[in-house]
Parts: C-alpha cells; structure tokens; sequence
C-alpha cells in the first residue's frame, strides 16, 4: 500500500495547488482511481460522491464528467458488495472490482484536461432554482449551482425553494452542518440530491408532513438503491464507455438480488450481446443461467452454465459446474439456488 499512499499524496497535492476545477478535477478523479485499486470503497465512495453532486458543471471536460459518473457507481458497488454480510461477498469484491474488469480500466491513463484549455476559476456561489415544483416537495426538479456552501444553508436554501422546513437531530449538529459543500447539478429530483448528500455526509433524512429530519447514519439502508440509479445514469450519460458492459451486469445483478428475474435477464443477455467472450460475458452467462434456472428454464440455464465451463474453467465462476451437475440431477426439480452467489463485474 505504500505506492498507493503516496500516488494519492502527489494528486493531493496538485489538487491543493491548482486554482482550475478541471485540473482539481482530474488529480481528484486519481485519488478515487488508487482508492478503488486498493478496495478503499468507502473512502471512494465519499470522495466521488463529492465530485458526483457537480457533476453538470460548465467547467468539467466530458471526459472527467463520463468518468466521475461510472466511477462513482462502482464506488457504490464496492461500498455495498463490502457491507453485505456473508464471507463470499467479502472476497467477491477484491476478485471481481478489484481484479478483472474495472481493475484493467483504472490500470488505463486519465485522460486529464489540455494544457490551456478550461482555465477559468472556480465560480462563486450561484442559486437554486426550481425547475418543476411537486405537491410533493422532495419530488421537485431543482437546478443549483453552489460553491463551497455550509452544508445547514445548503439544506435550509433548498428547503425555502421547495417548501420543506428542515429539522437537525442533536447527532448531526455542528461537524456535519459546518462541513462545506459544492453541488453543480441540472435538472435533478429534490429526493434524489438528498440521497446523494446523505451518502457523502453519513446521514439519513425522513420526510414527514413538511418537515424532513436528519441523522446520522450508516447509509447502508439507501446504498442499493443509490447504487442502481447511478449505475442507469452512467450508462446513459455514455453508452460506448469502456465499463458500460460492467454496468450492466451490476445493473442485473441487483435486479436478482430483489427478486426481479425477467428484468435481471434482460441485463444479462445484452451484456452477452455486447460483450460474449469478455469476463464480463463469462459472468453474465453464469448469472443468466442462475435466473433461467429460477424461472424453469432449464435448458437454457444449462446451455449458459456449459458456457462459462467452456469458457473459463479455472475462475472461480467454476460454481458453474457446480449449479450444472446439481440441475442434472434434480431432475430440474425448482430448487432454491439463492445460495449461490452471483458473479459482480467479471
């Protein structure tokens, strides 16, 4: 871990030393790269949660806009993965995040900004406008443009705008209303940015008859969630992006897990559209065969579980020989296959 705290000590320090966003940006944006190569998911997860809410600044190159938004959903991923409980899902992610698909992605260069281009200062401070007011206040699109705000009159501002009055438990007080805060966001549910702060910040909030309460919290309760609507929007801010196949295999993977099988299908099979004989086919294919199984369709489930033996016999998606020979003699008996664990990004 050495290489990696010092790797995150230089982009520190460039980060600190630079008046432009776009080069801050880019040497943030390294930080998060090292942090997800080291299975360091939460501090990712904060750390690309931050850049996420200014997202839609005017300032940001597409390219660092494309990669803050897929790297923050398997920030999301990993932080998940880690914090469900089971000690194949601990490995799981340091073989999967940390090994395979994305783990060739952040061994590419980031792109970073060009010499010259993007040079204009941070901007000042700037409003909250509604774009769509709701009955419902945490259902209003909202537009914001702010720089370095206390996160108590981020909340309160936003609260005057949509028409709700926020109301701080004791735990929350000081530390978390005091930290500074910057969000650049277009057309974005009130709800949703809510759920975002309260990723970064550990919090929780609860809407009731006007007034929204906030407390501290782990954050484990809105990380799926979280975590999918990330995953979508990544995928189509860029569809043609280097992870998109990854995602979509994140995206069926926690279909699965809420019980959703057709929709969780549906992901699977475009990966191997897109991908057949990548890893991320391979787990796809082994996935597939998992929800087939699920729904009675037994020869297809076979004819995918015979894919990933053909095709990576070696990997630990080995199980697959496993769920095979189990589904032979069953007799293709519905039996529960929950138990086996469904391979996440590789």
């Amino acid at each position: 871990m050495g290489h990696f705290d010092k790797a995150k000590a230089a982009y520190r320090d460039l980060a600190s030393s630079t008046s432009q966003l776009s080069i801050a940006v880019a040497s943030h944006l390294g930080i998060a790269r090292v942090c997800l190569k080291g299975n360091e998911y939460q501090e990712a997860r904060e750390l690309l949660g931050r850049l996420h809410l200014r997202r839609d600044s005017s300032e940001w190159p597409a390219e660092l806009r494309d990669e803050t938004r897929y790297l923050y959903a398997f920030s999301l991923v990993g932080a998940q993965l880690q914090e469900e409980p089971g000690p194949y899902n601990q490995a799981l992610v340091g073989f999967s995040l940390g090994t395979l698909e994305l783990e060739r992605y952040l061994d590419w260069p980031l792109t970073g900004p060009n010499p010259g281009e993007n040079t204009r200062p941070i901007q000042p401070k700037g409003p909250i406008n509604v774009v769509l007011a709701a009955k419902n206040p945490i259902e209003s699109l909202v537009s914001i443009q702010l720089v370095d705000v206390r996160v108590a009159d981020l909340i309160d501002r936003l609260g005057q705008e949509v028409g709700f009055k926020a109301k701080w438990e004791p735990d929350t007080l000081g530390e978390i209303q005091e930290q500074l805060i910057s969000v650049q966001l277009e057309n974005v549910e009130a709800g949703h940015l809510l759920d975002e702060l309260a990723t970064v910040l550990g919090i929780a909030w609860r809407s009731k008859g006007g007034t929204i309460r906030f407390a501290r919290s782990d954050s484990k309760v809105v990380l799926p969630t979280l975590a999918q609507r990330a995953l979508r929007e990544a995928l189509l801010s860029q569809p043609g992006h280097p992870l998109g196949p990854a995602v979509m295999l994140e995206l069926g993977r926690l279909e699965a897990k809420a019980g959703k099988n057709i929709g969780a299908s549906a992901w699977f099979e475009r990966v191997l559209e897109s991908s057949p004989r990548s890893p991320v086919g391979v787990s796809a294919a082994y996935n597939l065969g998992q929800v087939q199984f699920r729904l009675g369709q037994y020869p297809s489930a076979r004819e995918n579980w015979f894919r990933v033996i053909d095709q990576a016999p070696r990997t630990s998606i080995g199980a697959a020989r496993l769920l095979l020979d189990w589904s032979i003699l069953s007799g293709n008996a519905p039996v529960e296959v929950s138990h086996f664990p469904f391979a996440a990004v590789g």
